[in-house]
């Protein structure tokens, strides 16, 4: 009876039991069935996150290249420390953040930075060369764009992959291989006293590969790795690793360059079998060491990558930075000894603007005897290179020893030993967090990461847009404030300038009247003198003046030599006028020039702070005007009185110029006839009156005309009338006698002033006559492209006299200086206005990019910020390192 109780008893505890077991099966699987919804969800929205950061870059990439040189927050504050030294204290919107991903530092090693310097410092760039050269700066940025897209591709391919990759890394000796082969719970990666890691290894399951056999993959440098195509690596026995990992430090002991050793490898693929497939060992083995299997755990694999110390050499360094954006988890290996390093500290903070947690193994910690200090210190360290793995360090930050661990695992294996387990619990405890972290976590080591960075990438972009969005605010400011100021000058100018060119027409015209006035009044008055025989201009005392004497009559003897000198008196004066004619000239001109510069109103409209480059303003020379030989020059300039060549044959006087005829004609010939007529018919008339009439009427035959054969046959007429009278021919040899006494009397006391009137009459005549042949000679020279008649109506039609001839020369070379000092003027205000008009356009357009480059930045920032709030959206709810679950098998997943 009670045995039959007992057994219904333990039939109940079994049902129950099982029926406990079966429950907590299904909540399992139904917590990593939500897990893997979530993480599938977690996933793609970070891939359509990762997407949109790289448009986004593309966009603000050509955007730069197009439109807007970006300025970089780091100069912007630099400019704004500069400029606010003695003014207003900056804005709010000079940005103090530092940037995380875009920094400009070093862009030979990605993500370099100062160490131990604040955020976004300088690294080996000169931060004023970039100030100066804010093309530079963009350029730059520029370039730092294009290198986070190609990250950004990394990262994406990293999100889909299923499979996890863990970097060992840390300092030189700090025992990378060794912890490896510690968690591998065998012997894999080389080890030694000596640094003799020279090649990454990367260990990986070896059901990814066909063969039954462990080997290696060596991937040769340049060469891309197919694990389908065999040439693109050369395969090699699992026991060749340690010869394939120190091959470049042996060559290069050969030849004696420690420096330039290298491995011709890039990479060596380590394909091995987990603990659970390995025939050594039996089930009962690997329970008593506890070994965790982590290569693979379901469907998810896992690879470690063992790689040379940090501080080997400058090219494995850049190589391990390189190595981040492929690499999901990284294990940071510090010895106890020497804690971290300068390299060591470079690459946590790097490392750290992706991946916020990372696990940092502190080896060789047996051998340490102040532990407390030592821990100490590495903390504080720890605390600022990487504060989320500082928060959630009891799963992250372990203090192990590698070597002991290997070597007590291998005695736990031979003997249950309980103090030989106590020893060994710090490293299985970094086991079983590295396994959580990897394959149940996988939320936290494989999205997160790509989740941190791309919002840190964000947030340097939304940096970046408003500091260009302060930076074409204030280009705004200040193009609006320089329109503001030159756009009433602008607009001065345009509406005034019709007023430049009134003015200096005026002056021009007035000027070139008033040169026609008096030099025509100088003229005509020099040669109305000339006709009446004077000199054209008054006796000079100035001995070098051409004009200082007037010839003296000599007598009959000398006369033709008396009508020489008087050739040259009249022409040397008449010479001294066109001079003071040109005088006047000179004087009417340079008052015009004088004007035209000091007018007040292209003064005004001219200001000589919208002038500078333009071309110095000439000195007027009233003496270079008529300083060239004219064509008609009267007189000799190498010889003081003496005609030119133009004149010398002017006015040269003969026999006919001895007697002036038109003094001759005292009466009208009509009028004197008649009143011959009427002496003679009066009855009255006595004797001796008659023959004063007819010594009066004998004169009247000397008339008007009288050397022309009109005027001669009309004397005729007259005589052959008188001869019928009876008086006349009674006194008329007495009359002739008389008259012929009396007229030639006259004749010769009239010479001295009869010569000067008829060779200044002749003269001006010839004169005349020269320059209208001249006139005409230069018609028919010009004319040759038109008809004959036109031609000769044109020669017909112009008759130019000397004096239009002098006028027309004096007011050409008048209006020609006036009109060249007007066009200087005009010049000068055309260039005035052009640059005025070119600044206010500049300032116009700069106004109007300023808007547009406003635009698309605000719009732009919408944009980031849609994407930063998606990118936030992902939470990670109920995966907090602390919430640790015991370690089991995943479902077969899609991870």
């Amino acid at each position: 009876m009670n045995t039959l109780a007992t057994s219904r008893h333990l039939h109940k505890s079994k049902t129950h039991s099982v029926s406990s077991i079966s429950s907590q099966s299904e909540a399992e699987q139904l917590r990593v069935l939500t897990e893997t919804k979530n993480f599938l969800s977690d996933r793609d929205t970070l891939v359509k996150v990762i997407d949109q950061s790289d448009q986004l870059i593309e966009r603000l990439h050509q955007f730069a290249q197009l439109h807007w040189s970006l300025v970089h927050p780091q100069l912007l504050n630099q400019q704004l420390t500069t400029i606010n030294v003695d003014s207003k204290p900056p804005s709010s919107t000079a940005h103090s953040n530092a940037l995380n991903i875009l920094c400009l530092d070093n862009l030979s090693i990605p993500h370099r930075r100062t160490s131990g310097g604040l955020p976004g410092s300088f690294k080996e760039i000169d931060s004023s060369l970039l100030t100066n050269h804010q093309s530079l700066a963009s350029s730059m940025l520029c370039s730092r764009l294009q290198f986070v897209q190609s990250h950004l591709a990394d990262l994406r391919t990293r999100v889909l992959d299923r499979n996890s990759r863990i970097l060992v890394t840390g300092d030189l000796n700090a025992g990378k291989s060794t912890f490896v082969n510690a968690l591998l719970a065998r012997e894999v990666a080389p080890t030694d006293q000596q640094p003799c890691t020279e090649v990454m290894c990367e260990i990986l399951d070896k059901s990814q590969i066909k063969s039954p056999l462990e080997q290696i993959h060596a991937i040769p440098h340049g060469s891309v790795y197919d694990i389908e195509n065999p040439t693109t690596y050369e395969t090699f026995p699992i026991d060749k690793l340690p010869e394939l990992v120190n091959v470049g430090s042996e060559d290069s002991e050969d030849s004696g360059d420690e420096e330039n050793s290298s491995s011709p490898y890039q990479l060596l693929k380590v394909y091995i079998s987990g603990p659970e497939h390995r025939k050594a060992r039996s089930q009962e083995e690997l329970n008593a060491t506890n070994a965790i299997s982590l290569l693979r755990q379901g469907d998810v694999s896992v690879s470690f990558i063992d790689s040379p110390g940090l501080n080997r050499d400058t090219l494995s360094t850049m190589e391990l930075f390189s190595k981040q954006s492929t690499i999901d988890v990284v294990v940071f290996v510090v010895s106890a000894e020497n804690q971290f390093t300068l390299s060591a500290q470079e690459f946590l903070w790097a490392a750290s603007q992706e991946k916020a947690y990372v696990f940092v193994v502190v080896n060789k910690w047996g051998g340490i005897r102040d532990k407390v200090k030592a821990e100490r210190r590495i903390r504080e360290q720890l605390r600022k290179l990487s504060p989320a793995t500082w928060q959630e360090r009891s799963e992250l930050v372990h203090f192990v020893d590698s070597q002991d661990a290997i070597t007590c695992a291998q005695s736990k294996a031979t003997s249950n030993d309980l103090e030989v387990s106590t020893e060994i619990e710090p490293f299985d405890h970094l086991q079983r967090s590295l396994s959580s972290f990897v394959f149940l976590r996988r939320s936290i080591s494989k999205l997160q990461p790509a989740q941190t960075y791309t919002r840190n990438l964000l947030q340097d972009l939304q940096l970046i847009t408003a500091t260009n969005l302060d930076a074409a605010k204030n280009f705004y400011d200040e193009a609006q404030s320089k329109l503001e100021k030159i756009l009433p000058r602008f607009n001065q100018l345009s509406a005034n300038s019709h007023l430049v060119d009134e003015t200096i027409g005026h002056i021009e015209e007035n000027t070139v009247s008033l040169v026609y006035k008096n030099s025509r009044k100088i003229l005509a008055g020099a040669l109305k003198n000339i006709r009446e025989g004077k000199p054209a201009q008054p006796m000079s005392t100035d001995l070098n003046s051409s004009v200082s004497y007037f010839p003296v009559y000599d007598g009959l003897l000398s006369i033709f030599q008396y009508a020489e000198e008087v050739r040259k008196v009249l022409i040397s004066s008449l010479e001294e006028s066109v001079k003071l004619a040109e005088c006047v000239t000179r004087k009417s001109t340079s008052d015009a020039v004088e004007a035209i510069q000091q007018n007040s109103v292209t003064k005004n409209l001219l200001d000589e702070d919208y002038l500078n480059g333009s071309s110095a303003e000439r000195k007027f020379n009233p003496h270079a005007m008529f300083s060239k030989g004219r064509k008609f020059a009267l007189t000799n300039p190498t010889h003081r009185g003496s005609p030119g060549h133009c004149a010398s044959t002017l006015g040269i006087a003969t026999v006919a110029d001895l007697v002036d005829f038109d003094r001759l004609n005292w009466f009208k010939s009509s009028s004197s006839s008649k009143s011959i007529e009427k002496y003679l018919n009066s009855s009255s008339g006595a004797t001796t009156g008659l023959v004063g009439s007819l010594g009066l009427g004998t004169l009247t035959l000397f008339g008007t005309g009288v050397s022309g054969g009109r005027a001669f046959v009309d004397v005729l007429v007259k005589l052959s009338e008188l001869a019928g009278k009876k008086g006349f021919r009674k006194w008329a040899g007495t009359a002739v006698a008389v008259m012929s006494v009396g007229f030639g009397i006259y004749l010769i006391m009239d010479i001295p002033r009869a010569i000067p009137r008829n060779i200044g009459k002749k003269l001006e005549r010839e004169l005349n006559e020269m320059i209208s042949a001249s006139s005409r000679s230069e018609l028919t020279r010009r004319g040759t492209s038109r008809s004959t008649e036109e031609a000769s109506e044109d020669r017909e039609g112009r008759e130019v006299r000397w004096m239009d001839y002098e006028l027309d020369r004096l007011s050409k070379e008048t209006r020609k200086v006036v009109r060249l000092t007007g066009f200087e003027q005009r010049e000068k205000f055309r260039a005035c206005f052009e640059k005025i008009s070119g600044q206010t356009s500049q300032y116009q357009v700069d106004l109007e990019h300023a808007k547009d480059v406003q635009a698309w930045l605000i719009q732009f920032d919408n944009d980031l910020s849609n994407s930063l709030l998606t990118c936030n959206s992902v939470g990670f709810k109920n995966l907090e390192l602390r919430d640790s679950h015991p370690i089991a098998t995943p479902l077969s997943s899609p991870f």
